[in-house]
């Protein structure tokens, strides 16, 4: 049974159909990543769910319960963690999360669930004032404070897009831990990060919903030969290969190229490797990587969009 049900939801601002007809549902601890390219969706569909926004139609089912505008008691049981978290800079995390968790009900603290959350986001033995932190620590505490009141769905908005790769990696950890206890919404363009840390992905382009499916069902459907080419020029050697019929997609990607094939298609690339001017140092043989998948998912629905 889906804990969370999103059914033909749609939004619109002026002439833009922000969301046409959005289907998506999770199951209980999950990490289901809601991707796609910037502008494809994705905040809209956050924002009407959190009630920042009213939708045009559509129906909700959350926890088994309809939910409409005016509804309010689901919304205790969501935490939300944005992509650029704002506290104030005077207060030390501690505090933070104080003042949290008495907004969450009678204005008393439940210091037990603070200790909890610092520990949790790793930030119990930081005593210094929320103004020093850093990007990464800061991200960490806006989890911390979606955790009080005891939410049973994180919701989180691009929640690596600002980090650097450490600060990336403990926020994707953490997410990982999140899903022990809870439900995790992540909303993300980075694809990578997706990959590493989602048991079910959504993706979502101009307002529809493209593809949803388990992570592990993707990577078995759209399994291809795939390759990594290390040559001296890669944008030289895509333009030479560049039409060719045998070819899925071509991609430069951090200074090689990235081939995938149709079926039966590898020595017909190795013959077209060994004709190219450019210097081929190495072909190494490779799934391909979600972001792949999902240009070829966009590829074959770009006529209906």
């Amino acid at each position: 049974m889906s804990f969370l049900k999103i059914e033909s939801l749609r939004k619109r601002f002026g002439r833009l159909q922000a969301l046409d007809g959005v289907n998506l549902s999770l199951t209980r601890h999950e990490v289901y990543g809601f991707v796609g390219r910037n502008g494809a969706g994705k905040t809209t569909t956050l924002a009407i769910l959190l009630g920042l926004m009213l939708r045009d139609g559509g129906r909700i089912t959350f926890d088994g319960e309809m939910i409409d505008d005016d509804s309010i008691a689901y919304k205790r049981q969501i935490g939300f963690v944005p992509d650029v978290p704002a506290f104030p800079e005077y207060l030390k995390a501690r505090e933070v999360l104080e003042f949290a968790s008495a907004f969450q009900g009678d204005g008393t603290v439940d210091r037990d669930a603070v200790e909890e959350a610092l520990s949790f986001v790793g930030l119990r033995s930081i005593n210094r004032k929320v103004g020093s932190f850093s990007r990464g620590m800061r991200q960490r505490l806006a989890i911390g404070q979606a955790l009080m009141g005891s939410p049973d769905l994180i919701v989180m908005d691009e929640p690596t897009s600002a980090l650097d790769p450490i600060g990336r990696r403990e926020i994707l950890n953490l997410m990982q831990k999140l899903k022990k206890t809870r439900t995790v919404l992540y909303s993300t363009h980075i694809l990578a990060d997706a990959e590493q840390i989602c048991d079910r992905v959504g993706l979502i382009d101009r307002g529809r919903m493209i593809l949803e499916s388990r992570m592990v069902d993707i990577q078995q459907k759209w399994i291809q030969p795939a390759f990594h080419v290390v040559c001296d020029d890669a944008p030289a050697l895509k333009a030479f290969l560049q039409g060719r019929r045998f070819l899925k997609t071509l991609s430069v990607q951090a200074g090689n190229l990235s081939v995938t094939l149709q079926d039966g298609a590898t020595k017909y690339l190795l013959r077209s490797l060994s004709e190219a001017p450019q210097t081929i140092h190495a072909v190494e043989r490779r799934a391909p990587s979600l972001e792949e998948v999902f240009l070829e998912v966009l590829d074959e629905n770009a006529d209906t969009l």
